[in-house]
């Protein structure tokens, strides 16, 4: 994975400069001052603005080509509320250059162990759960310009087993865990496990207010300060499911998955985070891998609803809110989309934790 401020636009020039053919150069051109303007993108200099304006091209026919796989026909992508997929604050972004600054997802060589922790038979029967309505969700956070999300996504999962613990949401500290986690790679990269097992080993995670994060903004790993005070511990992980270990993962127990939630609460996943960057709202269903080696990203996985018309899981990302439905996402349940339950993992809270919370 490329840095945080790498841009790499190789590879994508050619591609870029295929669009759809219902618009001319001129219409596209309407379209770029029409996203520079929403978006409040600040003036370049002319070779910057050209470069954008290519990759501009680039997701505008990337847009279209998403929503005609889930069979829809759009025709603003910009407000028509048929489309899935359409302009976002991230259409000027060359995929890898993209990937390079908000995903992050980066499987360690060695992973901790843990065990596959099965729901009780009673909560198979749930149709729909949304934590969120439970008070067990913090609010939606921006990893801004740095491969962090897997920090983000075991941070959140540590917040939500608090919760379910305790009744007590606390607000931890991404920033602790991108800076000292030596295991990973801060805005380079990391693997959720192995934030579980630095947090464990660090003797838990403190408040986000006394250790905020830093690292959206600067789009670096910073340097470790210890010597806060630490509120959550953990004592391992558990696995919601059975994790996928190679090949295409198709079939993956999202029964399972889903009844784990209905018990136990929020997980984190790591998914293939595939056309997610131009998702605007409603049910993501189009194809989308699900195989263990195309998983780029880490999210939190906070409910489901199989009683909807498109059943789908509801996702949490890091890209603050004004992306997607307010910072969520709506995944389709049932074939594994983009590896929805590959690596679905909760935190356990230390024994001697809960004590702390006693009244």
């Amino acid at each position: 994975m490329a840095g945080a401020g790498t841009v790499l636009f190789a590879g994508l020039l050619v591609v870029g400069a295929s669009v759809p053919s219902r618009h001319t150069e001129a219409e596209l051109l309407a379209m770029h001052a029409q996203f520079r303007k929403e978006f409040q993108k600040p003036d370049a200099d002319n070779d910057s603005e050209s470069q954008r304006f290519v990759a501009f091209k680039h997701n505008v026919a990337r847009a279209y080509a998403l929503n005609s796989e889930q069979g829809i026909n759009c025709t603003d992508l910009f407000v028509d509320s048929k489309c899935v997929f359409g302009i976002t604050k991230f259409a000027d972004m060359f995929q890898d250059e993209f990937a390079a600054t908000h995903l992050g997802y980066r499987r360690a060589a060695v992973r901790p162990e843990a065990v596959v922790v099965a729901a009780d038979a009673n909560f198979s029967a749930a149709r729909a759960v949304d934590w969120r309505k439970h008070g067990a969700v913090t609010p939606v956070k921006d990893q801004g310009r740095c491969g962090s999300c897997w920090a983000f996504s075991a941070t959140e999962a540590i917040e939500s087993a608090l919760f379910m613990k305790t009744k007590h949401l606390k607000h931890l500290s991404t920033q602790q865990v991108i800076s000292c986690d030596k295991t990973d790679a801060g805005c380079n990269g990391g693997d959720t496990v192995t934030a579980y097992q630095y947090v464990r080993k660090a003797g838990g995670i403190g408040l986000a207010s006394d250790y905020p994060d830093r690292s959206h903004v600067t789009g670096k790993g910073g340097k470790c300060t210890r010597g806060h005070k630490k509120v959550a511990r953990i004592s391992g992980f558990t696995w919601a499911a059975k994790p996928c270990k190679s090949g295409a993962c198709k079939h993956q127990d999202e029964g399972a998955l889903a009844s784990f939630i209905a018990q136990h609460g929020p997980v984190s996943i790591c998914v293939n985070a595939e056309g997610w960057n131009l998702y605007k709202h409603g049910v993501y269903s189009r194809k989308c891998s699900g195989a263990f080696n195309d998983l780029d990203h880490c999210v939190q996985l906070v409910g489901f609803d199989k009683a909807a018309s498109s059943p789908y899981w509801i996702v949490r990302n890091t890209w603050t809110t004004d992306w997607g439905e307010k910072g969520f996402m709506r995944l389709k349940m049932g074939e594994n989309v983009c590896g929805v339950a590959d690596e679905a993992t909760l935190p356990q809270i230390a024994v001697e934790q809960l004590a702390d919370f006693l009244v």
